[in-house]
């Protein structure tokens, strides 16, 4: 068997548990593989902390280090989307900037393709470092053994601070204790189309 059929073989295998569909490389099928989940220490039925966690984005240019992602929406299997309550949450590896763009307004019960509608995480001249990303708490938990797809969309912004590593934070929160697990984390191909899906993949 040609050594191209394995990769190929290798990477549908992948693409079969993550249930992602983009093209991987070889030199990403390590990280791939290693983002499949084989248990989980989170209460998938009653999941009221959700986040992203960013390690790398498409041009990797640190120098002015933002992150921008347009919505993130978690659906079932007829993607249907969950409705997002109330939340409260922050960002880390950088600073939220205070221009109506922050994570709390990623809850949104819909998606109009505007800047109301994005995280954006800022680096500044002491705080450029990777990974950062968001977390929020969510008021009303989310059974995430029926909404188990998530997908984000790109911002209305440049192309360099398109998420190019990332995966999802997902987690319960109860009485002051915190456990949270990144699932489905991975190097993606993002589209550079503005207020576009830019990835679909399973929790």
């Amino acid at each position: 068997m040609a050594i191209n059929t394995y990769f190929k073989n290798i990477a549908d295998a992948i693409r079969e548990k993550t249930g992602g569909s983009a093209f991987i490389t070889p030199g990403q099928m390590p990280g791939e593989i290693r983002s499949i989940s084989t248990g989980s220490t989170v209460d998938l039925t009653a999941v009221n902390v959700i986040g992203m966690q960013v390690d790398a984005t498409r041009n990797n240019d640190f120098s002015s280090f933002n992150i921008q992602v347009g919505a993130i929406f978690l659906c079932d299997e007829n993607d249907n989307n969950y409705t997002w309550g109330k939340a409260s949450g922050g960002a880390w590896g950088g600073l939220m900037i205070n221009q109506g763009e922050n994570a709390n307004n990623l809850i949104r019960n819909n998606y109009t393709g505007n800047l109301k509608l994005l995280l954006r995480v800022n680096g500044n001249a002491n705080n450029k470092n990777l990974p950062s990303g968001f977390i929020l708490f969510l008021e009303n938990p989310i059974d995430c053994t029926i909404y188990k797809k998530w997908k984000w969309y790109t911002a209305n912004d440049g192309t360099e601070r398109d998420p190019k590593t990332f995966g999802l934070i997902i987690g319960n929160y109860s009485a002051g204790s915190l456990i949270t697990e990144i699932r489905d984390y991975g190097t993606r191909t993002i589209t550079t189309n503005r207020n576009a899906l830019a990835y679909t993949g399973v929790i």
